[in-house]
């Protein structure tokens, strides 16, 4: 969430502990992983940010205060996962909320030891078997404290591959583009859930947004959604029930909401309704924006890669179409007005964080 306008996590208030950094790694200094990092651990943001900033390095936060900048980025895994599991052993008597957000597989990669030359893949594939023995841990030691089948676990991603990034971006697969579009590729995330006796193995279609997961963790709590503003996310409570109710395969029959807006850098970009999704602007990472109008029409889920465009003229694509843009009409007037947002960290210089020694240092 940023480290500037009282956003970090126990200032909003929200979270009542956060161990860690307030942006990616890669926006300044890491210790010992000064960029330019070199061709076996390439990172092009890296250099970007550390000339922007003028070397700042990178802060580690326990609550609101630096305790060690720039971050190490020898133990920084190994610390993350100590926090994790002490959290989950200290509160295992009572309810809790862990949010746990992983430096890996994001540029640069910082892998232990343990992991370095293990996977085919090269460094990206130790990261990602690293992140996999990290998780695995978790969900043993919810075990070990006797919670497993009380604990909701969700896996998942905020965006698809960082394409520019070469081969330490990752891949969508058959989707188009990634990290930074409105393509398939840029907004498709793996999403995995886990929670034995309650949710079964199986896979589903069903259309679905990390926005749903907001009043779905209400609703799991046994909370009720305030009723003075409109939010955007729905509750896949009913999909969870009704995979206790009628055993997998799953089927994208189940609806839990019928459209998407995909949104980039606050631009509509992009607009899904059930099967069909229409692009009125394309963004490719570091080019100019392309307005389409008429709008681009797609149906997603017989054209996967979004590769052959409709024809909007045919009586079919214009009434899917027609419904797209009835549901923008009906998104626009729940809109809110929110302040302006502050100035980036580049040019904002109150936001920038600095410890001073002996703890920690800058520059």
């Amino acid at each position: 969430m940023g480290n500037h306008n009282n956003s970090l996590p126990t200032q909003d208030p929200s979270f009542d502990f956060f161990w860690g950094i307030p942006y990616s790694h890669d926006i300044g200094v890491v210790r010992n992983l000064a960029p330019p990092v070199g061709p076996s651990n390439a990172c092009p943001s890296c250099v970007f940010w550390a000339q922007t900033l003028g070397g700042l390095g990178v802060p580690l936060y326990e609550n609101t205060q630096i305790i060690q900048q720039p971050v190490d980025a020898t133990n920084f895994n190994a610390n993350l996962e100590k926090e994790t599991l002490n959290f989950i052993r200290s509160n295992r008597g009572h309810p809790f909320f862990l949010y746990v957000a992983p430096l890996m597989p994001h540029v640069p990669m910082l892998v232990g030891s343990k992991w370095q030359g293990s996977q085919l893949r090269g460094l990206y594939g130790d990261a990602v078997a690293e992140l996999d023995g990290f998780v695995g841990r978790i969900l043993a030691e919810t075990q070990s404290c006797g919670i497993t089948g009380k604990t909701f676990v969700v896996f998942t991603s905020d965006n698809g591959p960082w394409l520019s990034q070469g081969e330490f971006g990752g891949s969508a697969g058959p989707f188009r583009s990634g990290k930074g579009t409105g393509w398939e590729g840029g907004f498709r995330a793996p999403t995995i859930i886990y929670q034995p006796g309650r949710v079964l193995p199986g896979s589903t279609q069903a259309l679905v947004s990390h926005l749903d997961w907001f009043p779905t963790f209400v609703e799991l709590a046994g909370g009720k959604m305030p009723t003075d503003r409109h939010y955007d996310g729905k509750s896949l409570v009913p999909l969870l029930d009704w995979n206790i109710r009628k055993p997998p395969a799953y089927d994208k029959e189940f609806v839990i909401r019928d459209s998407i807006a995909y949104y980039i850098n606050g631009i509509l970009c992009a607009y899904r309704n059930k099967g069909f999704k229409a692009h009125f602007v394309t963004v490719e990472e570091n080019t100019a924006p392309v307005v389409h109008n008429p709008p681009l029409l797609f149906n997603v889920e017989k054209d996967i890669g979004e590769n052959f465009p409709l024809d909007i003229t045919q009586p079919g694509n214009a009434q899917a179409l027609g419904a797209i843009m009835a549901g923008v009409a009906a998104l626009s007037q729940t809109y809110a007005v929110e302040p302006a947002l502050p100035p980036v960290l580049a040019t904002f210089t109150s936001a920038v964080p600095c410890c001073n020694p002996p703890t920690c240092q800058c520059g």
